[in-house]
C-alpha cells in the first residue's frame, strides 16, 4: 500500500496575496514548505524539494525558516533513508521554494514536465525573479539539474500518476496517488483556495493563464466527484495533523 508523507521543510512568511489572487492583501502569514515522501511502490519517490539557505533566500525571495531538523536529508533520515535511495523526484514546478536541494538526489530521476522547463528557462523578465531564471545572474540549483522530461499526464508507476495541471505556472503539475490523493503544490497551495469564500467557488493562486487553471480546477472537481479523491496542499499547515496518508 502506498504512504504519502508530508515533510515540514521549514516555513516562508508571505503576504496572503501571493496563495490568493486578488485578495487577502497586506495579510503576513507564515506558511509551511513541504516535501512529500511516497513509499510503498517499486521505488521511493519526493515531490518537490523545497527552498534553498535560508540566508540566500532571505536575500533573493522572503524571509524564511529551516531548522537542522528541517533540512532534507535529516528528514529523509528520520524515515531510515538516504537521498540515494530516492528513485525519483518530482517537480512540480520551477519556482525557488520548490526545486532547491537538487544536488541531493544526484542518482535519481529527475521529472518535470517539458512545458515548464521550456518557460522557465527563457520566461517574460517579471516572471524571471520567480524562477531564479538564468537570465536574473543568479545560480540556481535547477540550472545544473539533469531533467527527465515529460509532455502531459505520465504514469510512474501504478499508483502514481502525473497530471499536467496548468495553473500557478505554465508548466504546473499535480500528482495523484492510489487514485485517491492529490498532492496539488500550488494549484491548491491551502485547502482555502478550494474550499473559497461567498464570492468565489475555489480562490486560485496567482495565475499565468486564467482559462488553464479554470480547466485544472475543473479536472479536480471531476476526480472528486468519479473518485472522491482529496487534496493535499503544499503550504497548509493543516495537511501535518496526520503523520501519513493512504
Amino acid at each position: 500500500m502506498l504512504r504519502i508523507y508530508p515533510l515540514n521543510a521549514g516555513s516562508v512568511l508571505v503576504d496572503k496575496s501571493i496563495l490568493t489572487a486578488h485578495m487577502n492583501y497586506g495579510i503576513k502569514i507564515e506558511v509551511p514548505s513541504i516535501v512529500w515522501l511516497i513509499e510503498g511502490g517499486p521505488e521511493l519517490v519526493i515531490v518537490d524539494t523545497s527552498f534553498g539557505s535560508p540566508e540566500l533566500m532571505e536575500q533573493w525571495h522572503w524571509p524564511v525558516k529551516r531548522t537542522p531538523d528541517q533540512e532534507i536529508a535529516k528528514l529523509l533520515e528520520n524515515r531510515n533513508i538516504t537521498p540515494s535511495e530516492v528513485g525519483t523526484v518530482v517537480i512540480s514546478h520551477l519556482h525557488w521554494d520548490h526545486c532547491w536541494n537538487l544536488n541531493l538526489f544526484r542518482k535519481s530521476r529527475i521529472v518535470v514536465q517539458k512545458s515548464e522547463l521550456e518557460y522557465a528557462q527563457n520566461p517574460l523578465y517579471f516572471h524571471a525573479w520567480a524562477f531564479d531564471s538564468p537570465s536574473t545572474g543568479r545560480k540556481a540549483d535547477w540550472h545544473q539539474a539533469k531533467f527527465t522530461e515529460v509532455d502531459g499526464d505520465y504514469e510512474l508507476f501504478d499508483g502514481v500518476r502525473l497530471l499536467l495541471t496548468p495553473s500557478h505556472t505554465y508548466g504546473d503539475q499535480s500528482v495523484l496517488v492510489n487514485q485517491k490523493y492529490l498532492i496539488t503544490p500550488d494549484l491548491v497551495p491551502l485547502f482555502e483556495n478550494w474550499t473559497g469564500n461567498k464570492l468565489i467557488r475555489h480562490i486560485p493562486p496567482p495565475y499565468y493563464d486564467a482559462k488553464a487553471i479554470a480547466e485544472s480546477f475543473r479536472r479536480v472537481e471531476s476526480l472528486m466527484e468519479t473518485s472522491n479523491v482529496k487534496i493535499l496542499p503544499s503550504h497548509d499547515f493543516l495537511v501535518l495533523k496526520e503523520q501519513y496518508y493512504q
